[in-house]
């Protein structure tokens, strides 16, 4: 009676993991497809997953104008996942002008006429700023280091900068900021009523006393 009973549950357990296996399958599928529709959600979410299974269905959606929503968030799920040729283009974004992402942001400003002084500082600031935007959400700790770098940028650092919530703008060391709080476990603790310089220095203060800790 006891092998009976062994047997019993033994068959049990083997038809539950195949329905539990048959219903991950399917859900892999789903998302897959809704991948190959270019659905960002989706993208984003495959990103997030751990899943390097992914992949393939990614690299389709990577190809294409580098101002695409897809092709970006393809990218950033790319390198989230591990891929590391869509990290390194991230910090090339973020710390040269030789990007393909710069040379769209020089060509958006050039548009308004200015100096062209004016347009390559533009670029520069709006390439980094979607870099960092990028950086926070492959969160990748061998790129906390080139963020901190960031920290010591005192670009528009003594303008009033536009905030929502706990957010900052317009400056490399606000974006910085904004990415790092992201990343690393253990954050400053900044008061609600600091401004932006001191904002600033706090998170330098907090870097050096942690770089050790991100090589």
């Amino acid at each position: 009676m006891n092998r009976i009973c062994y047997l019993v549950f033994v068959c049990s357990s083997c038809l539950l993991a195949a329905r539990l296996t048959s219903g991950a399958d399917t859900a892999k599928e789903a998302m897959i497809a809704r991948i190959r529709q270019a659905d960002d959600d989706a993208i984003l979410q495959a990103g997030k997953s751990g899943d390097s299974s992914y992949i393939p269905a990614l690299e389709t959606q990577a190809q294409g104008r580098t101002t695409d929503r897809r092709v970006i968030d393809a990218k950033m799920a790319l390198a989230k996942l591990g891929v590391a040729k869509y990290l390194d283009e991230t910090i090339a974004e973020l710390t040269t002008t030789n990007s393909a992402l710069f040379e769209t942001n020089r060509k958006f400003y050039q548009n308004y006429g200015g100096s062209e002084y004016w347009t390559m500082r533009q670029a520069r600031l709006k390439t980094q700023e979607q870099a960092i935007e990028k950086l926070a959400y492959i969160r990748n700790p061998s790129t906390i280091k080139t963020l901190a770098a960031f920290l010591y940028s005192t670009e528009n650092l003594n303008r009033e900068i536009p905030r929502q919530g706990d957010e900052l703008f317009g400056t490399p060391a606000g974006m910085a900021i904004m990415a790092l709080r992201q990343m690393v476990d253990n954050p400053p603790k900044v008061p609600v009523g600091f401004t932006l310089e001191q904002d600033v220095q706090a998170w330098q203060q907090w870097w050096e006393q942690n770089k050790d800790k991100y090589p």
